[in-house]
Order: structure tokens, then C-alpha cells, then sequence
């Protein structure tokens, strides 16, 4: 019997003052319990955490990774378990920390076109060494591609498992299997002068 799973990434930003998240949604073909997702699933975004962590402040920690399964008709959580955290979940960037405010976006697509068959991950502020000319870093940009690309190619190559990431939509009728991962380089503060900052993409394909 297939399975929905969101899986919410929490950080503690500025000592706690604030907090950012992220979340992901999976399908399975099976019906794993939350904690054997949650065991399954955490170390492979701990895997990515050491390539993102420098360009993340010290206050910046990984707080939490939860693994939550829910009820494709109304959202409501039937279980839930957390995950294993990366080894050294705090960021090691030296610079400053941006304002929470300027978030990089993940965009994730799938072979759809329309609003509700894409999604977005909005991801913690980093150091302000990310920062160039008012842009995200091509450095940044480029990593955040590759490391997430990486994370959900992780998820589709579970072995002796069918698990796909997935955009969940209750207008569009369920779940669609995400088939790329694209990251510009404008913080989301800004897209209101798109006419004036013309954002520059990478995209990362994942196969299913």
C-alpha cells in the first residue's frame, strides 16, 4: 500500500532568535513505518551537510530533521519519528550571517508544466561570503544545486525500495514525481526586481 511522507528540515539561525525549515515530500510503494524512514532517509541528507555547512555561519545548526506520515486527503500527520542529525549539524563559514530573511530558493520541477506540479524549498541564509554584487555566489548557487540534486538522487536509488521525492498537490490530485532540481542566483527578497536583476539558473536532472 503506498505512503506519503513529509520531511520537514529545521535549523536554529542566530542562537535560536530564529528558525528556518524546509520540507520534502516521498512516496512509497510500500508502507514503512516513520522511524524506518526516518533511519533510512536522515543520513543521506547528513551526507550532503558537510559540503553546505562552510557556507553557513556557526549559528546556524541543523536542529532537526523530521519524518512525518501523512494523509494524502486532508495533510493530517498519522505518525511521525525524527531523524539521525549530521555529525557537526553548525555551520563553519567565518563571515557574518545575512538577514533570515534572504533565503536561496530550491526550485523543484517535474515534467509538468503549472504551479501545481513544481515546488520550493527555501533554504537558510548564509554567510554574507555568499554574497556577490547583491546576487548569490555562482560557488553557492552551484553547490546548492549539486548537493540537493545529489540528496534526491539519493531517495530514487534507495535500493530494494521503490521511494520517489515527489510534489504532493491535493488540487492537483496527488503526487508527481520531482525530475529536476533548479537554483538561481537572486535571494528571494529580491524577486521583486526581477526587471532589474535578471536571475541566472543551473538546473540538476535526477532519474527516476
Amino acid at each position: 500500500m503506498p505512503a506519503l511522507f513529509r520531511i520537514t528540515h529545521q535549523y536554529s539561525l542566530l542562537g535560536g532568535i530564529e528558525r528556518a525549515a524546509h520540507t520534502l515530500h516521498v512516496l512509497t510503494e510500500d508502507n514503512p513505518t516513520a522511524l524506518v524512514v526516518a533511519l533510512e532517509l536522515s543520513p543521506k541528507f547528513a551526507a550532503r551537510w558537510p559540503q553546505l555547512r562552510p557556507f553557513y555561519h556557526p549559528t546556524t545548526v541543523v536542529e532537526r530533521l523530521r519524518y512525518d506520515k501523512i494523509n494524502p486527503a486532508n495533510g493530517t500527520v498519522i505518525e511521525g519519528a525524527d531523524g539521525v542529525l549530521p555529525v557537526g549539524p553548525a555551520g563553519s563559514a567565518s563571515g557574518q550571517p545575512l538577514p533570515p530573511q534572504l533565503a536561496p530558493v530550491i526550485t523543484l520541477r517535474t515534467q509538468f508544466s503549472g504551479g501545481r506540479f513544481r515546488g520550493r524549498m527555501y533554504t537558510p541564509a548564509p554567510a554574507i561570503g555568499s554574497v556577490d554584487n547583491g546576487r548569490i555566489t555562482t560557488l553557492f548557487r552551484d553547490t546548492l544545486r549539486t548537493e540537493y540534486t545529489s540528496y534526491l538522487q539519493f531517495i530514487y536509488d534507495t535500493p530494494a525500495v521503490d521511494w520517489k521525492p515527489v510534489i504532493f498537490s491535493r488540487a492537483a490530485g496527488g503526487s508527481t514525481p520531482i525530475s529536476a532540481v533548479e537554483v538561481g542566483n537572486v535571494y528571494d527578497t529580491q524577486r521583486g526586481r526581477r526587471d532589474r536583476l535578471v536571475e541566472v539558473r543551473v538546473s540538476g536532472s535526477l532519474v527516476p
